[in-house]
């Protein structure tokens, strides 16, 4: 039997956006949390704006399993 995992559709992809939107709502605090299916990973980004404005912030990227820990993890790194 083979097990398929179609993150685009059901309760997964349903909680994905919901944690996707809650990250949305300030789109510049620090730190911007990513959730995908790689290593988790704290990385400082410095970039400009389409209006050339630069921004400066704390990208937390941690792996969907982990998406229920992301207050834990947040205050683990901050503190």
């Amino acid at each position: 039997m083979t097990f398929c995992l179609f993150t685009n559709k059901g309760p997964l992809a349903e909680q994905f956006v919901g944690q996707q939107l809650r990250a949305a709502q300030s789109p510049l605090t620090d730190p911007a949390v990513r959730i995908n299916a790689n290593l988790p990973e704290v990385t400082q980004i410095a970039i400009k704006t389409t209006k050339g404005d630069p921004v400066a912030y704390t990208l937390v990227s941690i792996p969907l399993y982990l998406a229920q820990q992301i207050d834990s993890l947040i205050c683990d790194i901050y503190t």
